[in-house]
């Protein structure tokens, strides 16, 4: 009988292995890893940012915008004005110059023009100036207070306190860079499709500066189409009196700008190095 007791441990065992290897039955709802029985969660693609160049939906940089707004106007002629005014809050003028330049490649005149000016001067000579230039050669028109004017003619570049940049990129940096700007979304102006960027909410740190109000229009390339800055100064120039100021920046003639030649700039050369 010894034979039928080892055949029925041997079948004992190998039921119990069995047993041990079977699938959960249907009833049994779980998983080797947890993870892998939830659904994935996709994250969402943000949305690509199609700004004017050194402006995001939080952040504006003037110089990078500025910097933009050169680079896309380096081949083209261009006309640019800023204006900039100055009142007293006791309603007298206080300072008016406007700067304007049409430029066409190597060839540019400027024109920079005052009806007051309450800085001292050298040598009696106003703020009213104009200069001419080409590749080779830039004529100097400065006009005195007594109203009289002088030429001259200079073969070095201008120095740096009297160029302005083809493109206004100076006159729009000087004008802009104190300020913390913000966008503000889009607007369409004579059909064209342009950014707007405004003063954030606290535009500025000078505690002498309030009631800033900035509205700039720029393209898809950075090119800067109009630009409007005011603001109160509780101590503007030597005599630290209250006064807002209003400054304006424009560019028009894109691509159909001619530099004009002022009859000066003529006898000027004529009379210094006997071209004409």
């Amino acid at each position: 009988m010894r034979p039928p007791r080892v055949l029925l441990v041997c079948l004992c065992v190998v039921l119990a292995g069995c047993g041990g290897a079977v699938s959960p039955t249907s009833d049994d709802t779980r998983t080797v890893n947890p993870a892998l029985g939830e659904t994935p969660t996709t994250s969402p693609t943000p949305e690509r940012w199609d700004g004017p160049p050194g402006v995001t939906d939080s952040d504006v940089s003037v110089t990078t915008l500025a910097a933009a707004h050169q680079n896309a106007l380096a081949n083209r002629s261009v006309t640019v004005r800023r204006s900039t005014v100055v009142v007293y809050d006791n309603g007298t003028l206080a300072h008016d110059p406007t700067v304007t330049t049409w430029s066409d490649r190597d060839q540019q005149y400027v024109e920079i023009r005052a009806t007051t000016w309450p800085f001292r001067l050298l040598r009696n000579q106003s703020v009213n100036r104009s200069y001419w230039r080409n590749d080779s050669v830039t004529v100097v028109r400065q006009q005195l207070t007594n109203g009289s004017a002088e030429t001259s003619v200079q073969s070095e570049s201008l120095p740096r306190s009297i160029a302005v940049d083809p493109s206004g990129r100076d006159l729009l940096v000087s004008a802009l860079v104190r300020f913390d700007l913000e966008y503000a979304g889009g607007t369409v102006v004579e059909g064209d499709s342009l950014h707007v960027l405004r003063a954030a909410d606290d535009a500025t740190s000078n505690p002498n500066i309030e009631n800033v109000s900035i509205r700039v229009l720029a393209t898809d390339a950075g090119v800067v189409r109009a630009a409007t800055v005011q603001y109160h100064n509780d101590r503007y120039g030597p005599d630290r009196e209250p006064a807002t100021v209003t400054v304006r920046f424009g560019l028009s003639n894109v691509s159909n700008t001619t530099v004009p030649r002022p009859a000066w700039v003529a006898d000027t050369l004529a009379n210094a190095t006997g071209e004409s």
